[in-house]
This record gives structure tokens, sequence and C-alpha cells, in this order.
């Protein structure tokens, strides 16, 4: 029940990220980049505009998070993703593979949304 928890408060704390790093972008009419740290999201992530740091968290050892290779995960003034298509963040438990994996998904429009791989087959789009 523990790790099922730390996933969940993962997932919600990239959500809220996410809504926060949209929402600066239109405020401030600029990009707005989540990076992760030494590359790979388990490590953490900073929200950076311009040269700044307006946010930053600390990974978790017990919930890795794999994200779409080679896609900047950033907003533009108008709120929308800078890429074209459809992003990808998955979370995982490290410690327990039973758990069921959460995927954060935001559209190209900007809008995130979580989505739960109940039936375990890998995938988060079919439930």
């Amino acid at each position: 029940m523990i790790e099922v928890q730390r996933v969940k408060t993962a997932t919600f704390d990239l959500y809220a990220t996410m809504s926060y790093a949209r929402s600066e972008a239109i405020k401030r009419n600029a990009v707005v980049t989540i990076a992760p740290h030494g590359g790979s999201f388990t490590k953490g992530y900073d929200l950076t505009v311009g040269g700044s740091t307006l946010r930053s968290q600390a990974g978790s050892p017990t919930v890795a998070i794999t994200a779409s290779a080679g896609t900047p995960l950033a907003y533009d003034g108008s709120g929308r993703m800078t890429a074209s298509s459809i992003y990808q963040l998955q979370l995982t438990s490290t410690q327990d593979s039973s758990i069921a994996k959460r995927c954060l998904v935001i559209s190209p429009s900007g809008r995130a949304s979580i989505r739960v791989d109940t039936n375990k087959d890998g995938n988060c789009f079919n439930g």
C-alpha cells in the first residue's frame, strides 16, 4: 500500500508541476521548460523560464519516471506544448512490479491528464 501511494504522490506532484508550468508560461508569455536532473526525471526536475529556476523537485529512488525520448517538455507563451505530439511520462514502482503503472499524458494543446494501466498490459490508454 505504501508503494502504491508513493507512485500516486509522484504522479500528482508532476501533474501539479505541469499545471504550474503552463500557468507561468501564459502569465509570462514565455517558454517554460521542465528539465530532468541529469537527463532523468527519476532523479528530479527543474521548472525554468529564461535562466531562472522557478521550482525544483527532488526525485525518489522508489519511483521510476520514463519520459518521451528526445522531446523537450516545455510550454510556450500560449500554454501549448512546444512539441507537436502527445508527451507521455510513465511512473512505476521500483520496489514492486505488480503496482499498476501511471501515465501523465500531455496533449499538444497543453492539457495534462493522469491515466492508470489498471489491466497491467503496459498501455495506459486502454485501462
